[in-house]
């Protein structure tokens, strides 16, 4: 039977502090491979390419035993705690009309670099694109996802500097969905279109 709602977010809360005691152990031990400390972003770069079994010997109680799908869902849950929002920059909280996107460099995810970045109009978006950017295998679930426009001038960006696993890239996806819905209609004047006769 599959988790609930709860049970998935307590898995999540502690998955976190389990993996997190386990690399603080491991270190304190002077093990070699552990000299680092497990913060938020190293826990959440882990956790966006792990595979879920991967974790069953740094996990809680009775992870280990869970279906696959329910252990995707625990580590989704782990990750939007880690990395809050949807990763997408707009010019207003609510309501703007433009998107903060960055060049694609092929074969890359985004580069975070200053010079990529671009202010474009949400209106000029025509297609809202995710694209796998990391896995392998037939479980999509475990993929690494990067949201991607193209404009109506052909010109491809992304749209975060995030990349996503599995079902993540839903929420993001749709926030920008929105965004450009109203963008779009923000633009239309009244009288702009043709009166029907």
């Amino acid at each position: 039977m599959a988790l609930s709602d709860a049970e998935i977010g307590m898995f999540s809360i502690n998955l976190r502090k389990t993996i997190t005691g386990f690399f603080l152990e491991k270190n304190q031990a002077g093990e070699p491979g552990y000299g680092f400390e497990m913060d938020d972003s190293s826990l959440a770069s882990m956790l966006l390419t792990s595979h879920p079994e991967s974790l069953d010997d740094k996990s809680p109680d009775g992870y280990a035993t869970l279906p696959l799908e329910d252990k995707h869902s625990v580590i989704e849950r782990a990750l939007q705690a880690l990395t809050p929002g949807s990763g997408v920059t707009f010019d207003e909280p609510e309501n703007g009309l433009w998107v903060r996107v960055s060049l694609v460099h092929k074969g890359r995810t985004p580069l975070c670099q200053i010079e990529d970045y671009r202010w474009i109009r949400l209106s000029s978006i025509d297609q809202v694109i995710p694209k796998v950017a990391l896995g392998s295998g037939q479980d999509t679930r475990g993929f690494g996802w990067n949201l991607m426009v193209k404009t109506n001038t052909e010109d491809t960006y992304y749209a975060s500097d995030r990349t996503y696993r599995g079902n993540m890239i839903q929420y993001p996806q749709n926030v920008l969905i929105a965004a450009i819905n109203f963008a779009v209609k923000s633009e239309i004047q009244p009288g702009a279109l043709p009166k029907l006769a």
